[in-house]
């Protein structure tokens, strides 16, 4: 039986994925399939260019990257974390649509 911190991704509201420094993704949280979806893959697959350049970028210069992913009706943030020990980066995703929303709507005032 796992303890609750082995199962501390799975059970994670937030986007969770594992991905390895060829581009290939290990791992996603059950939250992290609207990401895997926007990007048109499946863990086992590789994410596409412009994604995966961001993950290499993160690894090699060891330092997180951000960057906004309008997932359908979602918007998250999303953070690179780099294990460069482990050759892979974590990708962390914090939902920002309500924050999106009260900010365009204090424009439209």
């Amino acid at each position: 039986m796992k303890t609750k911190i082995e199962q501390f991704p799975a059970i994670n509201p937030n986007p969770v994925l594992y991905v390895a420094k060829d581009g290939v993704v290990h791992y996603s949280n059950e939250a992290g399939e609207p990401l895997l979806h926007e990007w048109s893959v499946t863990v086992g697959e590789k994410l596409p260019l412009h994604i995966e350049n961001i993950a290499h970028r993160a690894i090699s210069l060891n330092s997180t990257e951000k960057i906004e992913v309008k997932a359908g009706n979602r918007t998250y943030i999303t953070t690179f974390y780099p294990l460069p020990k482990e050759e892979r980066v974590n990708i962390y995703g914090f939902d920002i649509s309500e924050q999106k929303e009260e900010i365009q709507s204090l424009k439209h005032v």
